[in-house]
């Protein structure tokens, strides 16, 4: 009689136990009663944080247009310490105290903010003034694209913040799109630019494009300084 109470209890036991142990073997883990694949190790079914372990190590996503993706936006404070010196004769503050002495001209546009509203109120689609090259002359590039033919086009300097625009040059034969050249040396020099300035100067420059035919308006690009002092950046160019 004891005999079968002991064959009970042993049964009731195994009833309880929950069954056999799910194993998993590397590269899959468990998770509940079942097992997942865990390419990259990171405990993480595969099907849950949808990456795709590649062979070289690195993940792709799948079905997910990455390139919607947000960008990281990561701001850092950045010092920079800016050393100027004041002329003692005349008080003007400049970058280098050559230009005290007159080794170096100075820059009178040192302090003067040139105005860049004029192209947004206008029907140029690109302008800009690079450093460059004519027949191994130091030179300005001038390049615009303009959203429709001017009448003409007239490009004008100024020396100093109090000058008048001066005019030194002017396209009659004006097209939607064109590159011209001036040389910094003396007129004549080479005969592959349109115009000349004179070196160890800054000037103030901007072209003025002629609508009055088509929009009764005088439209102009924005204002740029053109430093083509020895150490400026027009003239340290290498020709």
């Amino acid at each position: 009689m004891k005999y079968w109470y002991v064959v009970l209890a042993l049964v009731v036991l195994a009833g309880c136990s929950g069954g056999p142990a799910v194993i998993c073997s590397a590269p899959y883990i468990l998770v509940g009663q079942e097992c997942c694949l865990d390419s990259n190790d990171n405990d993480i079914c595969d099907a849950d944080d949808d990456l795709l372990a590649m062979a070289d190590g690195t993940y792709e996503c799948p079905d997910v247009d990455c390139s919607l993706c947000p960008a990281t936006i990561v701001e850092k404070n950045v010092s920079v310490q800016v050393v100027k010196y004041i002329c003692e004769e005349t008080g003007l503050t400049v970058e280098d105290p050559k230009e005290c002495t007159g080794e170096i001209a100075a820059n009178p546009f040192e302090d003067y903010e040139p105005y860049d509203g004029a192209e947004d109120r206008s029907v140029l689609e690109e302008f800009s003034f690079r450093a460059a090259c004519r027949d191994s002359i130091n030179s300005v590039e001038i390049h615009y694209i303009a959203g429709s033919i001017p009448s003409g086009v007239e490009i004008q300097v100024k020396e100093s913040p109090t000058d008048g625009w001066e005019t030194v040059y002017t396209l009659d034969d004006a097209r939607m799109e064109k590159y011209l050249y001036a040389a910094f040396c003396e007129d004549d020099c080479t005969m592959n630019v349109e115009f000349f300035l004179d070196p160890n100067k800054v000037y103030l420059m901007r072209a003025e494009f002629d609508y009055l035919s088509l929009y009764g308006e005088v439209q102009r690009s924005n204002e740029y300084v053109i430093d083509a002092r020895e150490d400026g950046e027009y003239l340290r160019k290498l020709c």
